[in-house]
């Protein structure tokens, strides 16, 4: 009998081979929200063929807010990145705060749109891209962290890129209209400082949920198959050779090697006999 494991053990070194390449395309733990799914009071949900879902917010008078609410599983530092629209600097910025905090006195944050304009901005900026203030930028959809504008520097100086300080449970965004016309489609929440979402074609989240049903798929393709019972597979002895007929001679009649003796005693004694009456007559015949 002969196992047959090599397919196994192929199988399965080709699904953790999977699986590793996987887990290097998998991102870390991050939220995708629409902007259009949150709590909205005043804010406009338009049609939008440039927006992922079909659908964004667009603010159209002043003080309008929408709020999202969110849970965070494990406490950290976190980005939060925003696909955005805007047609000039006219209407490229909102009002925010996280979970009701404020800056400097106000009771919200202002989140600048990149734009080409003649605001300082912080050097060594690690998500600040030359693209970013280029007017080309203008009636696209673009990627772009939220950041804040810091009112108390002097200079003043925008889009420093703001890194989120959230312990595990849940949070609260606020927007509130800033200038009229902005326009956002999706935010994503992710504590991957690396992480940047205008460099993957596509909807980042239809991407996100892709690498994990596969992932998923392999890591329950490879515990199958380490589960799976061996196959057992017998191997047929070879066949034996031919063997050629032998005829069985006809068997002659029996002899008996004793009867042969007693005959050829007998014969002898014959001719002994018969020799010795000769020799006697033959004397008598002289006397």
């Amino acid at each position: 009998m002969k196992i047959n494991r090599k397919k196994k053990f192929g199988f399965v070194c080709l699904t953790l081979i999977l699986i590793m390449t996987l887990s290097l395309t998998v991102f870390a733990d991050m939220l995708f929200i629409e902007a259009e799914s949150g709590k909205i009071d005043g804010l406009s949900v338009v049609n939008n063929t440039g927006a992922f879902s079909g659908k964004a917010i667009q603010s159209t008078e002043a003080e309008q807010t929408v709020e999202y609410t969110f849970n965070i599983d494990k406490a950290g530092k976190y980005l939060i990145w925003a696909r955005v629209y805007c047609t000039f600097a006219e209407d490229n910025s909102y009002f925010y705060s996280l979970d009701g905090d404020t800056y400097n006195g106000s009771d919200l944050w202002i989140f600048d749109y990149y734009e080409d304009s003649d605001y300082e901005i912080k050097p060594d900026q690690k998500y600040i891209r030359p693209e970013y203030n280029d007017p080309a930028l203008y009636s696209t959809w673009y990627w772009i962290p939220m950041s804040y504008r810091d009112t108390g520097g002097d200079p003043v100086t925008r889009h420093n890129v703001r890194i989120f300080d959230m312990t595990a449970g849940s949070h609260k965004l606020l927007l509130q209209t800033r200038e009229i016309g902005a326009m956002i489609d999706k935010f994503i929440i992710t504590d991957d400082l690396d992480y940047d979402p205008s460099k993957i074609t596509g909807d980042p989240e239809a991407v996100y949920l892709a690498a994990i049903a596969a992932e998923a798929a392999a890591k329950a393709a490879a515990e199958a198959a380490a589960a799976a019972p061996v196959v057992v597979e017998a191997v047929p002895a070879p066949a034996p050779a031919p063997v050629a007929a032998v005829s069985t001679p006809a068997t002659p009649p029996a002899t008996s090697d004793t009867a042969f003796t007693y005959i050829l005693i007998f014969m002898l004694s014959s001719v002994v006999f018969s020799a010795t009456i000769t020799i006697l007559r033959r004397g008598k015949n002289r006397m």
